[in-house]
């Protein structure tokens, strides 16, 4: 705000809640329940370079959630969980005008933003040994007035960058999520997992809109009414997924407890994208790590370790779908990294 262009109003904001939580088990079950209020009220000041005048919001909500989780056999359980959420505008939704270098982006807000509020539900299924842990989730968020940007296809003529508005609407995401992590031997650990989501907005549908000569055509109807009343959110995460391995041994020569790490990602392409947002290719990421104690430094319990990595060793050229700058740049390349941690305490 006091910088050479004003992107948002100054504002003082004031955040408080308060929450209750209890859990209860009998037998193989166990349930759990909490509920939470809150407020948050934000002081706006005026600003005439924004054409912004001093006004107050306040926004607050109670949510609350209820879950089980029933171990039917040892290893085996299932945890269901429904649960209702809130979020207020933020001061950059409700009121930024101008632009967002950090974003690439002229951003305009939407004083009549209301809170986000959405109903959730997830079913997972989980097995845990001291071995082998692996659990499975499928999940769907019902939103009222999830908020989001939209890029309108105009281009602001003084800073020559694509112009945003922000705005809301119901939405729906859901998707799911699988992973594992499995001890085969005593020095080698593997992990691995899935992730999928889809998020969709949810207009509302009005059945003049169909036609009799549309009828005996039951695809395009649905391409209609797809297109007309709902449509992907932006920016919503492409599928992908992820593999690991882990060596460790306690003693290597002169290196006490060293470890070798393998990762690697492989993300899918995201071309269920919005209306002008661009889309994105699917790429593979591998990453290698190594570490050790250093011996004689610190106590038995608590060494110092040198850690270094090498991330997307394979200097990758990508576009990461949730950058904010995906549309003029790439992701990282190569990048290596040091890391020396050296615990130490305080006596009193």
């Amino acid at each position: 705000t006091i910088g050479t262009e004003a992107l948002i109003p100054s504002y003082n904001l004031l955040n408080y809640a308060g929450f209750i939580y209890e859990q209860y088990s009998i037998g193989n079950l166990t349930f759990s329940a909490g509920t939470r209020a809150d407020k948050r009220g934000v002081d706006i000041r005026s600003n005439s370079l924004l054409g912004t005048q001093e006004q107050n919001k306040i926004f607050s909500a109670t949510t609350g959630t209820v879950g089980m989780v029933w171990r039917i056999i040892k290893p085996f359980a299932i945890a269901l969980n429904a649960g209702k959420g809130f979020r207020a505008p933020t001061v950059f939704e409700l009121l930024a005008n101008g632009v967002h270098e950090g974003t690439g982006r002229f951003e305009n807000g939407n004083k009549n933003l209301k809170p986000e509020i959405s109903y959730n539900t997830d079913l997972s299924f989980r097995y845990a040994t001291s071995k082998i842990q692996g659990e499975i989730t499928f999940f769907q968020n019902n939103f009222q007035n999830y908020i989001y940007p939209v890029i309108t296809g105009q281009i602001d003529n003084d800073s020559g960058l694509p112009i945003y508005n922000y705005k809301q609407n119901k939405a729906v995401i859901n998707g799911g999520e699988f992973s594992i992590q499995a001890e085969l031997t005593k020095w080698l650990v593997i992990n691995g997992g899935i992730d999928m989501l889809r998020g969709s907005v949810k207009k509302s549908f009005d059945p003049s809109s169909l036609t009799p000569n549309s009828l005996p055509d039951i695809y395009k109807i649905y391409d209609d009414l797809y297109s007309k009343y709902g449509h992907a959110l932006p920016r919503m995460t492409p599928n992908h997924a992820r593999v690991g391995f882990r060596f460790t041994k306690e003693k290597f020569y002169l290196l006490d407890n060293p470890y070798l790490s393998l990762n690697a990602k492989f993300v899918d392409a995201q071309n269920r994208v919005d209306k002008l947002e661009t889309q994105t290719n699917s790429y593979n990421l591998y990453d290698l790590g190594f570490g050790f104690e250093l011996p004689g430094v610190g106590k038995e319990a608590d060494k110092a370790t040198l850690d270094f990595a090498v991330q997307n060793i394979f200097n990758k050229a990508y576009v990461d779908h949730l950058s904010r700058y995906k549309n003029y740049a790439l992701a990282p390349g190569i990048n290596f990294t040091f890391k020396l941690t050296v615990p130490f305490t305080i006596i009193n």
